[in-house]
């Protein structure tokens, strides 16, 4: 990465706190331990690989300062200016900043806090999720889980499942109960036996809510757990200023399921995993713990919408017109949310369950999330570099971003992590040749099934502004699917789009070079290779609301 120029000696000599014997001059690898910066203009300084542990920056001015390498571990950085700085390998544990609420958890490593915030719930948790299902997440009789602790000790629970499994037997005039009987399902319904037993179990048990999602999206593949943010006693979503202090969003990228829990047994759906993979975390992912009161207020409303199918809350009466008003959304919020067009009767709004999303819609056709443009601004913003986790690359109009960076930022600016999969040749064989690195795991082959899969979406622009979601760079997923991510960013006074969270960004910064270092992950070379696509027959979904009994 290119270095910036360190400033003049004359214009770093700065006063040390007591705790610092010496002055102390500003420069590559220097030791600031505990000096005091408060109100320094440091705007441009060469910091890298500088020990500033303990030090105050309150209220620096550190634009375009260089960090690399540098260690800020317990320095006070609340109200420090930041711009277009350089982060790779900057230390931050214990660092206080203006941030504080939100925090990057990285997967697996961090895996058990999502446990930890389960356990923190008093009175509801709401979950609306693609997979779910395991031992640490959802547990089952005899061996309960977090989610079956909290029904136990009086807390609400309610689950969102995507119902868009595809299945060739099931049409649109089959019964739902022989649709549900799909074995794609089976983690769903070892989930409701589970959280059932714990209902069962106890004097004082909280309610129990599994329903399919809201069929007005292609698939629901948003990643969510929210804490205490609805009314226990109607179960409606809380404005801002009613949530409790425990009131929480986790924003994801990751599933929370098992492979292979429930395969062989709803009842006992260990069985089904192996000893070393029967975990709810084991490909790389990341969440953002957020604690704004009013990100959390929008996205319990939207839960409370899509658990009735489309509903406008307060109201339960379900919609194929109500779009949340999510296409202009001005929060770092970040939502895919299907598209509306005319439909037969003339009325605006989504399609029914039984058309479907075509992938050439007709005349008319509305986007109404804002996902779609809110990642190519970021990757059109970049200006440095462009740093990019993904497990799907398959959408044109991002891919052309993408490459013509590539070639504006030069060889080697834009990086790419992503599992190895034949499905993006193609894509990555126009990357690459436009200038992109790109490195890919072999999780899913014989070669190396220790290596991590790549779950994570994440694009971050000069290691400034990032964005980390549940959306892929998929058509689909930008397009039709229900989604949800956060833009985040390390500059002071951005707009309101943006969440401040200096160390948030820092930590996909660091995780992301250290994966694309990491010894054994392929280097993808300029090679053509054939095309390969996977196309689906049977797309009736199971419909929005509680899940059927089975056939």
């Amino acid at each position: 990465m290119k270095l910036i120029a360190t400033l003049s000696v004359a214009a770093l000599l700065l006063t040390p706190s007591a705790a610092v014997a010496k002055a102390c001059t500003i420069g590559p690898g220097a030791t600031c331990k505990g000096a005091d910066l408060r109100g320094k203009n440091l705007k441009g300084a060469n910091l890298k690989g500088a020990d500033l542990r303990r030090a105050d920056l309150r209220k620096a001015n550190l634009k375009g300062a260089n960090l690399k390498n540098a260690n800020l571990r317990n320095a006070n950085l609340k109200g420090t200016v930041f711009n277009n700085n350089n982060w790779d390998g900057t230390k931050l544990g214990g660092t206080s900043t203006s941030d504080d609420d939100a925090t990057t958890r990285v997967l697996p490593k961090d895996g058990p806090k999502i446990v930890q915030a389960i356990d923190s719930a008093k009175n509801t948790v709401d979950i609306v999720i693609y997979e779910i299902g395991g031992p640490n997440i959802v547990g089952q009789a005899g061996a309960p889980g977090a989610l079956m602790n909290a029904v136990a000790r009086g807390v609400d629970v309610r689950i969102i499942v995507n119902g868009q499994w595809y299945n060739s037997a099931c049409g649109p005039t089959t019964s739902q109960q022989v649709c549900a009987s799909n074995y794609k399902l089976n983690w769903i319904y070892a989930t409701q036996a589970s959280l059932q037993a714990a209902a069962a179990s106890s004097a004082s048990a909280g309610t129990v809510t599994l329903n399919f999602a809201n069929n007005n999206f292609q698939v629901t593949h948003q990643k969510t757990i929210l804490i205490d943010a609805a009314d226990p006693a109607s179960g409606a979503p809380l404005a801002a200023g009613q949530l409790p202090s425990s009131a929480r969003a986790l924003v994801s990228t990751g599933n929370l399921q098992s492979y292979g829990w429930a395969s062989q047994s709803l009842t006992d759906p260990v069985a089904g995993c192996t000893q070393n993979d029967c975990v709810e975390w084991s490909a790389r992912d990341f969440f953002v713990d957020v604690s704004e009161q009013n990100l959390i207020a929008d996205i319990e409303s939207v839960f409370f919408s899509d658990l009735f199918c489309g509903a406008i809350p307060p109201g339960t009466a379900p919609s194929t017109t109500n779009t949340n008003d999510l296409l202009e959304t001005a929060t770092p919020l970040t939502w895919s949310n299907g598209a509306t067009w005319p439909q037969s009767d003339g009325v605006t709004g989504y399609p029914s369950p039984a058309v479907g999303y075509p992938f050439t819609p007709a005349a008319g056709t509305v986007i109404q999330g804002n996902a779609r443009q809110r990642t190519l601004d970021v990757i059109n913003s970049a200006s440095r570099s462009l740093l990019i986790y993904n497990e799907e690359m398959n959408d044109q109009q991002t891919i052309d971003a993408i490459v013509k960076k590539s070639k504006e930022l030069g060889p080697g600016k834009v990086k790419i992590v992503m599992t190895m999969n034949s499905g993006w040749w193609q894509e990555w064989y126009q990357l690459n040749k436009a200038g992109a690195q790109i490195r890919v795991t072999q999780a899913d082959t014989s070669t190396d099934s220790s290596q991590l899969y790549i779950h994570g979406k994440v694009i971050i622009a000069d290691e400034t502004d990032a964005f980390l979601g549940s959306e892929n760079i998929s058509l689909a997923s930008l397009n039709f699917n229900r989604e949800l991510g956060l833009l985040m960013t390390t500059r002071v006074g951005a707009s309101e789009k943006w969440l401040n969270s200096v160390r948030g960004v820092a930590t996909l910064v660091d995780t992301f070079m250290d994966d694309f270092n990491t010894a054994g992950y392929l280097d993808w070379q300029v090679t053509p290779r054939a095309s390969i696509t996977s196309t689906s027959t049977g797309n009736f979904p199971m419909l929005c609301g509680p899940i059927p009994s089975r056939s």
